[in-house]
């Protein structure tokens, strides 16, 4: 199989396109072998790397089975690195080496030399390839021929082949190009049946060569290339519509169904029985079924990567191959309409969900006549200090997150966090501000009147904290100024507003896509600059923790601070937990606090089974000096004694000892430690003992205003 799909009229190249080449040169048609190139070669070498001839007509399509002999005609420069592995059937990089354990893309102990990788592949009958790797200088342009390519693509290809006059071989299947140039690209990059590689990629040689030239330094076709493949098209929003049945539910009446035995087929992975003979086809088809049962996108891609096609890394590590394998089968469903998705498209519209995801474009900015000026040094260091929330923790104006794992104790922290922010409590042993909080709880909502109620039996009021529970979209216009006017109108402006989960708060949204997250965080954005304050988001971690917040890497970027919560062991019985902040903008990274999570009984149901919930019991925070443990106990305690005489009290000694089991969950204080920090607010006049109490005892007064 060449490039030519027909059979072309004699002299005329059916690839070349009525424009000229990138760099002006003639056109040479990729269906035939270059005789150049061979000057400098060994007889024998030029003989091995000769054109490939089948039928004695000029084709491109080479043998799937490996060809040590031609494996001399791989250019010195990628023979001479250590970065070879060898490969079966799969295309899946193995180490060379008795057992085929897997080759790693990152890990330079698992390739081995040219030498060793062709030797051991040629014994065994296996394909070669290079592990491209950023200490390289090489990059692959990978030419991808389907059934489906148009001509369009092809004389595209025959432009880049053109441009990049380098090395160039046929793909393993012979169906492809693989151009292999110097320079390189920041990522990967697919479109159209064009693949480019500079790390972290393996790319099969065959050392059957189109062009047996030397790898050519070509920076300045990679930077083309970029921003061609880089352009966003304008595209209708994917088709999308609520969940109606449970993921059983949809499994159960696909395998019920006349097609039951080949959805079976497909989704226990046993796809060659019903005639496939390629993967992608046979993930295509098993996704269009899946969508004929679903019109809502997220539950086609649950269900499919719950099968063994599912399992593989292309579908796993993929997110594109899946999201466009989705589109081409609504795209099926849209030209070949049936009553099932007739029936999904009209539910789609009574959920309002198809306008809810074509959210209108953020205006655009305009900057007043007059409104830009230049500021001095000296101006912008005679500005006061950046003020706090909770000190080191959570700034007074801005936007963060809380995010980690489910099951991390997340949500728990967060109702005790705003519960000392309503309060003006200390958190963790740390000062805070009283501020007024809005808590808008999106998930979870079932287990929040238990967790109040835990609260309220632990530690005491939330009245302070204003909840929202309706559903929201803050992607929309509307939404956003009804909820501006509720809270300001409440006089709840200039304080905390929570928002648990982000994800819930605009539902449909891709999270790993810039322009869904974009709007959302520039939304979050005018929120926080109507209301002033604080914007607090709960987030999810990703699959893997370390790599910190889930979905667009420019989330973390837009935050003024991040507050990382996790289990201290992987053991999932230890119920020992730390928050840690692994950003603030205008702070330190890294203050941190272990804690647990306290079981509260509350009652009994109607089967006389325990009702729990739990509550955060504070532990003391990593090691620090007397000298500020005592200033964090000494404001702790004015504060306690302040807030005391606020509610009609009158404190003493005595009765802040007794109260020691209050403090605790507050602040990690002894009672030694709350008699020396009253003996030293004493001395410093900030506690004055008074007299004529109405049981007739002494009390301490606050004697002056914690600022």
């Amino acid at each position: 199989m060449s490039f030519d799909q027909e059979k072309p009229e004699s002299g005329r190249n059916p690839l070349r396109s009525k424009e000229t080449s990138p760099l002006n040169e003639p056109v040479q048609s990729i269906g035939h072998l270059a005789p150049t190139g061979f000057d400098n070669l060994p007889a024998q070498h030029a003989a091995q790397c000769g054109p490939y001839q089948h039928g004695g007509n000029p084709v491109i399509a080479a043998p799937a089975a490996p060809q040590p002999d031609r494996w001399a005609c791989i250019p010195q420069e990628l023979r001479e690195r250590s970065q070879w592995c060898v490969a079966g059937e799969d295309k899946a990089p193995r180490i060379a080496t008795q057992g085929l354990p897997h080759a790693r893309v990152n890990d330079s102990s698992t390739w081995r030399t040219f030498d060793e990788a062709s030797a051991f592949a040629a014994h065994h009958g296996l394909h070669i390839g290079y592990m491209l790797h950023e200490s390289d200088p090489f990059t692959c342009i990978d030419l991808d021929v389907k059934d489906d390519t148009t001509p369009e693509q092809l004389g595209r290809f025959q432009k880049i082949v053109d441009a990049a006059d380098s090395y160039t071989e046929h793909s393993r299947s012979g169906r492809g190009l693989h151009v292999w140039v110097t320079g390189k690209v920041a990522k990967g990059m697919r479109r159209d049946g064009v693949e480019v590689y500079s790390h972290e990629r393996f790319m099969i040689c065959t050392g059957n060569p189109l062009h047996q030239k030397p790898i050519a330094p070509r920076p300045e076709l990679l930077d083309m290339l970029a921003a061609d493949m880089g352009r966003t098209e304008t595209a209708q929003p994917l088709a999308d519509g609520p969940e109606v049945e449970a993921d059983e539910a949809i499994l159960q009446r696909a395998t019920s169904a006349a097609n039951g035995a080949k959805f079976q087929a497909l989704f226990s992975g046993d796809w060659q029985a019903i005639g496939h003979t390629d993967h992608s086809k046979a993930d295509a088809q098993l996704v269009q079924m899946l969508a004929e049962y679903s019109a809502n996108n997220e539950q086609v891609k649950r269900l499919f990567l719950q099968s063994v096609l599912g399992q593989r890394d292309k579908a796993t590590k993929r997110k594109d191959y899946l999201d466009r394998t989705l589109a081409q089968a609504r795209a099926h469903q849209a030209n070949e309409p049936n009553a099932k998705h007739g029936e999904l498209i009209a539910l789609q519209l009574l959920a309002g969900e198809l306008v809810k995801r074509m959210a209108p474009k953020r205006p655009t900015r305009v900057t007043p006549a007059g409104g830009l000026r230049l500021v001095a040094a000296n101006e912008i260091a005679s500005r006061p200090p950046m003020k706090w929330l909770v000190r080191g923790v959570l700034p007074e104006k801005g936007i963060g997150a809380i995010f980690g794992q489910p099951g991390s104790g997340k949500s728990f922290l967060v109702l005790d966090l705003l519960a000392a922010v309503a309060g003006g409590f200390h958190w963790f042993g740390i000062p805070t501000k009283a501020a007024p909080v809005v808590y808008i709880t999106l998930e979870g909502q079932a287990g929040m009147p238990q967790r109040i109620h835990a609260y309220r039996t632990k530690k005491g009021t939330l009245d302070r904290i204003a909840f929202i529970e309706q559903p929201i979209d803050l992607r929309e216009p509307d939404t956003l100024k009804e909820l501006v006017s509720l809270i300001l109108d409440a006089g709840l402006g200039g304080g905390v507003v929570c928002i648990d989960t982000l994800a819930a708060s605009a539902p449909g949204m891709d999270e790993n896509t810039s322009a869904d997250m974009g709007q959302l965080i520039a939304n979050l954005q005018d929120l926080q600059t109507e209301l002033g304050g604080f914007v607090l988001v709960v987030h999810h971690s990703g699959k893997d923790e370390t790599r910190g917040l889930r979905g667009w890497s420019g989330l973390n970027g837009a935050l003024d601070c991040a507050i990382a919560v996790s289990r201290v062991s992987e053991d999932k019985q230890n119920t020992s937990r730390r928050w840690e902040v692994s950003k603030s903008k205008d702070g330190s990274d890294g203050m941190k606090n272990d804690f647990a999570l306290e079981q509260v009984f509350l009652d009994y149901d109607e089967d006389g089974q325990p009702i729990t919930s739990c509550v955060i019991s504070h532990t003391m925070q990593e090691h620090v000096s007397a000298s500020e443990t005592d200033a964090d106990d000494d404001e702790f305690i004015w504060q306690w004694v302040h807030q005391q005489v606020v509610a009609g009290k009158y404190p003493s000694k005595n009765s802040l000892k007794a109260q020691l089991s209050e403090m605790k969950p507050h602040r990690g204080i002894t009672q030694q430690r709350v008699l020396a920090s009253i003996e030293r607010l004493m001395a410093a006049s900030r506690l004055a003992k008074e007299k004529n109490s109405p049981s007739g005892n002494d009390w301490l007064r606050a004697m002056e205003c914690a600022g």
